[in-house]
């Protein structure tokens, strides 16, 4: 199933990964993309389960002031 809205992150960007209970799981790095119904998902790392895709409403940009330079 094709998501209903336009993607949040693009691949490369460093995120914060907020799990289904709350807790804050750390910065992660978007690696790839998925569904989960009609939700855009998309593959971290590092992730002990890689095959597993995380919900764009469990993420959000690490710091959306440095995405645009790696170098920062």
């Amino acid at each position: 199933m094709k998501p209903t809205k336009e993607r949040k992150f693009k691949i490369g960007d460093e995120v914060k990964w907020t799990n289904g209970n709350g807790v804050n799981m750390g910065r992660r790095t978007i690696i790839g993309f998925d569904t989960i119904g009609n939700e855009n998902a998309y593959y971290i790392d590092p992730i002990d389960t890689p095959w597993f895709s995380i919900r764009e409403s469990n993420l959000e940009l690490w710091n959306p002031s440095k995405q645009k330079s790696k170098n920062d």
